[in-house]
């Protein structure tokens, strides 16, 4: 069943087993703050389990690579026996669906922990489109509400896990225009450039600078990243080692700051932040601020950050209020 987008005193979502011979259970929360509740309400479903340090390593190696020589395995074992949820969307909240968005949420360690398939699971990503998901162990599903604001829990219960359920046959339309969305994002930035580039004449310095996409800042840290804004949200790219999932990274934002980091398991003592910006421009509303791990041309993996503003309207000349080198 469709949701209504009435304020709600509690919400429902779906308990989805590994094991087929287990029954999918309804759950239910009180909806009580702004922002998506689930991960923190199955963090302790999660907590335990282990795993052995050949199997971490062999695991880091294939996605860091070299890098991962200095991983810490105490670590990443303190953050397994913690609880690690990694939230996957199934479907994109999008002006089509009246920004509904439908997401799983599961063990980041699932398939290191050696868990079992989750096959119906992988059947319902199939469904929406996502071809190749693949999860490993109990999964749990659940809806989330961006528009209009606060981003809260709307109620996704046993009827919305059929296969004739509305928000499934629309998901995979649902999901080719939030990648349209996207895209029109960065026609943004890729118009920035040629407005930069004409604006200094086509000179080679300017070109080779503009190299990367769109406008360029660099953060408290010296690093560079491009930027751009439209229809009321920031985006930012920040370039994170290659190979890089959204289970490896750790992203913070508050009203003025924002922070893309390793997550400890994947950290080094001397590796620092992707990004750090200590001051915004302006505010933005973090509860309606979304982040993903992208890859792009040649491999390279990126952070994506589509910042809300709390001022839709209002332009940023720069991303920091005193942007520094080589900002625009």
């Amino acid at each position: 069943a469709d949701d209504d987008r009435e304020p709600q005193e509690e919400f429902k979502y779906v308990f989805v087993p590994a094991a087929l011979d287990s029954p999918l259970e309804e759950r239910s929360s009180e909806a009580g703050w702004a922002g998506d509740q689930i991960p923190d309400l199955v963090k302790p479903f999660y907590a335990g389990g282990s795993v052995g340090e050949r199997a971490v390593r062999e695991h880091a190696h294939r996605a860091f690579g070299e890098r991962a020589a200095g991983l810490d395995i105490d670590a990443f074992q303190r953050a397994v026996a913690d609880g690690t949820v990694e939230t996957v969307p199934l479907v994109r909240p999008c002006e089509g669906n009246g920004y509904s968005g439908v997401y799983a949420y599961i063990d980041e360690a699932g398939l290191l922990k050696g868990l079992l398939r989750n096959e119906r699971m992988n059947t319902l990503a199939s469904a929406c489109g996502l071809a190749g998901a693949s999860f490993h162990g109990d999964a749990f599903v659940g809806r989330v509400v961006t528009k209009p604001e606060p981003m809260r829990n709307h109620s996704f219960g046993l009827g919305d896990m059929a296969t004739d359920a509305l928000w499934l046959k629309r998901a995979p339309a649902d999901n080719a225009e939030y990648q349209l969305e996207m895209e029109r994002l960065n026609t943004a930035l890729d118009e920035n450039k040629r407005r930069r580039a004409a604006d200094a004449g086509g000179s080679g310095a300017q070109a080779q600078e503009d190299e990367g996409g769109g406008p360029v800042c660099v953060d408290d840290r010296g690093r560079v990243f491009e930027w751009a804004q439209a229809n009321g949200d920031v985006e930012v790219h920040v370039p994170v080692d290659a190979g890089m999932r959204a289970r490896d990274v750790c992203v913070t934002l508050a009203p003025r700051s924002v922070r893309v980091e390793r997550k400890p398991a994947a950290a080094s003592e001397a590796a620092g932040p992707f990004l750090q910006v200590g001051e915004l421009y302006a505010p933005i509303r973090p509860d309606e601020s979304t982040w993903e791990v992208s890859t792009w041309q040649g491999g390279a993996s990126i952070v994506v950050l589509t910042l809300n503003k709390v001022a839709p309207d209002a332009h940023w000349p720069h991303l920091t209020p005193q942007p520094r080198g080589r900002c625009h």
